[in-house]
């Protein structure tokens, strides 16, 4: 029967004919999805453009659509975060008050008339306007004015639109499609504004190092103080960020030529038997190292500084040790080929600080700019935008993606605006030109989607796979990789119900238009290996699993990072402000240090940006309540999905308990936290189902 219905949808096809609808096995009605099509872009309002501000990728052309706008719940959670963070720059108690009022401005949108909204709002501008103003926030409250003239106006249209139609009026809540369109431009003005206007004067900075944490205070109560704070004089926790970190796959094998530029050999610290040390690694298959020198050949900004550092790591002879630390820290190198900036733990409390915030500024550009901006959000929008241009609502490949694309056009599109756009944050925090950082991101989101995007081909391009890379602690793979099985699992039970075989595949003209459309958008891997007529479901399989995979649990591990470990502008910062230094003598004071952190202003701004961005968890993976499919076997194929999910964190949870407990069981290094062993970032719980933060 299969060869039969391919037989026939591959004449119509060569006929010039529109595909037919047709039946799935044991499903009595036909899938909506293969109705006649006769156009061949099937949503026009899904505009790609290659001139936005990251020119030459495919992004969005124009404005989100209306139902790729967030919903009201969203709103609320983020109104609600910058509430919080609004407060920790007033003195006032008023203003304190006032402030507090924002997030029960949108409980009135979610659960009441929205006039009532409007009337809460009119109050809190009234009160707070003069306060913001002597504050020296005077754009916020002006932001708020225009949100509140937007809301009303948006009111009165749709109030307006009920009473000529008959229909009831309940406020914004009841019209979730047309109101919603007003918090595309409100949100975006109210994050640009907290994200300008409350900040210290231009070059204030803290008097002593635990300044940096004390800039947390404020918040304390609304958010924990973040885990990297406590640990910055930690080595065991600094080698652990880069397996349970902010981008916990960047390490690699270490060699003889890497340990040549380095000039390790004349290396004159004092921390005597560092080189035989790395050099017996090395020979032993146990030197890893990274190196971000090549960030700092892009054009800087007056006043910023980007380091070249190289961090080496051994993985411990010692199996015990080994399955507590995974990895440890050898030396950071901050200027790569210069032998005296080669710093070790034993050469000086303060010089092996400076080297590691180093290194860890530069880990921090690369994990903004790449791991996560570029790898996450912006692959998957080229993904996105060539499956809603290519096939209808009601195809199964849409029923099966759509959720997990949820929300991220509209964050994509938020970012160009507040965070990405001249004079924003990510102007004010980088080392780097603005528009040298958007083309960097650029070319890496090129480079990246003409790679095999399946979590092992990355895993086993960068040497990190278990055979590659055999240490006993490494959560990231250890989590992602079963996580990867279970998406992998589901998809394929899903699509091998829609396509049998390889021919009934190459049958379907739509599918050929997705294809056409990922090669259009750049997805150079898709042009590689998918030929016309020539497809196959593993091939299917393999893309679709990973742009779900890429879009929740590899975002989740990049994202949710930055609130516990990149939030710290005093040990992870985005630039140094004094010229990279090379000699340990010149780094024996606390001052020394001090010099090169990040002002006041750009300090609390990162803080705040961290918060906004990681603390948003929304719509999560493991809610495929009850799910409604066309046949049977992709209800049960859902359900077991479901309960691998159980499974996973379980087993994340048991595993979990093991490292905290060989921490607790040993000698600790003062400030180390058994607790913050536990990788949770990979709990099926807490991973959302698409990008829509």
């Amino acid at each position: 029967m299969n060869a039969l219905v391919a037989m026939s949808l591959l004449l119509q096809t060569a006929a010039g004919l529109p595909s037919p609808p047709f039946t799935l096995p044991g499903v009595k009605q036909p899938l909506a999805a293969f109705e006649d099509i006769r156009e061949e872009i099937r949503d026009r309002r899904y505009n790609v453009s290659f001139d936005t501000m990251l020119p030459g990728i495919a992004m969005l052309g124009g404005n989100p659509p209306a139902d790729e706008l967030p919903s009201w719940a969203w709103l609320h959670k983020v109104l609600n975060k910058t509430a919080i963070i609004a407060h920790s720059y007033l003195d006032s108690e008023q203003s304190r008050l006032i402030l507090a009022a924002i997030p029960g401005i949108t409980e009135h949108v979610l659960h009441r008339r929205a006039e009532d909204a409007v009337e809460k709002l009119h109050s809190v501008v009234d009160k707070a306007r003069g306060v913001l103003t002597a504050s020296g926030a005077f754009e916020l409250a002006w932001e708020i004015t225009v949100a509140e003239r937007t809301l009303q106006r948006h009111l009165e249209k749709n109030d307006g639109e009920r009473h000529q139609s008959g229909r009831p009026s309940h406020g914004i809540a009841a019209s979730p499609g047309g109101d919603r369109s007003l918090v595309k431009g409100t949100v975006a003005k109210l994050l640009d504004a907290v994200f300008t206007a409350f900040v210290a004067p231009a070059n204030a900075r803290p008097t002593a190092y635990e300044g940096y944490s004390k800039l947390f205070d404020p918040l304390l109560g609304q958010y924990p103080e973040p885990q990297s704070n406590r640990e910055a004089g930690v080595d065991e926790a600094f080698a652990r960020y880069r397996l349970a970190g902010w981008v916990p796959f960047q390490l690699r094998k270490a060699d003889a030529q890497l340990l040549q530029d380095m000039r390790l050999g004349e290396y004159r610290g004092n921390s005597s038997g560092l080189v035989g040390r790395a050099e017996k690694a090395m020979a032993e298959g146990r030197l890893y190292g990274t190196d971000y020198s090549y960030i700092a050949s892009l054009p800087r900004q007056a006043g910023k500084f980007a380091p070249r550092p190289v961090g080496l790591f051994e993985i411990p002879v010692d199996e015990e040790e080994g399955a507590r630390v995974g990895v440890q820290a050898l030396c950071v190198q901050v200027t790569k080929g210069v032998a005296s900036s080669i710093f070790a733990p034993a050469d000086g409390e303060w010089a092996w600080k400076y080297a590691k915030i180093a290194f860890n500024a530069m880990e921090s550009v690369f994990h903004e700019g790449v791991g996560h901006l570029a790898h996450t959000h912006l692959v998957v929008e080229a993904i996105l935008l060539s499956l809603k241009r290519s096939l209808s609502r009601g195809h199964p490949l849409r029923k099966l993606v759509d959720p997990h694309l949820e929300g991220t056009v509209f964050i994509n599109w938020l970012a160009e605006q507040t965070l990405l756009r001249n004079g924003g944050p990510v102007d004010i925090q980088f080392p780097t030109e603005i528009g040298a950082t958007r083309a960097f991101i650029a070319d890496n989101v090129l480079e990246r989607l003409q790679q095999n995007l399946t979590w092992p081909a990355f895993m086993a391009a960068a040497g990190l796979t278990e055979e590659q890379f055999p240490v006993k602690y490494y959560p990231y793979r250890d989590y992602a990789g079963k996580l990867w099985k279970a998406y992998h699992r589901w998809v394929s039970r899903y699509l091998r119900v829609v396509y049998p075989t390889d021919e009934v595949l190459n049958a379907d003209r739509h599918l050929e238009s997705f294809r056409r459309q990922l090669i259009a958008n750049k997805v150079r891997w898709v042009e590689d290996t998918w030929v016309q007529g020539k497809g196959t479901v593993d091939l299917l399989v393999d893309v679709v699993a990973s742009c779900i995979f890429i879009g929740s649990a590899q975002h989740a591990a990049v994202n949710f990072a930055q609130e516990q470990t990149m939030s710290p502008a005093g040990f992870v910062p985005r630039a140094l402000y004094s010229p990279p230094q090379n000699e340990a003598e010149f780094l024996r004071f606390e001052r020394d240090v001090l010099n090169a952190l990040p002002p006041i202003r750009q300090s609390s701004l990162q803080r705040d940006v961290m918060l906004i961005l990681s603390t948003q968890y929304t719509n999560m993976v493991d809610g495929y309540a009850k799910p409604r499919f066309e046949h049977p076997e992709m209800t049960r194929a859902a359900h077991d999905f479901q309960q691998d999910l159980v499974a996973i964190e379980r087993y994340q949870n048991e595993k979990n308990e093991q490292i905290v407990g060989r921490w607790r069981s040993v000698d600790k290094p003062e400030g180390l936290d058994p607790d913050h062993w536990a990788y949770t970032l990979l709990l099926p719980s807490q991973i959302p189902m698409s990008i829509n933060i």
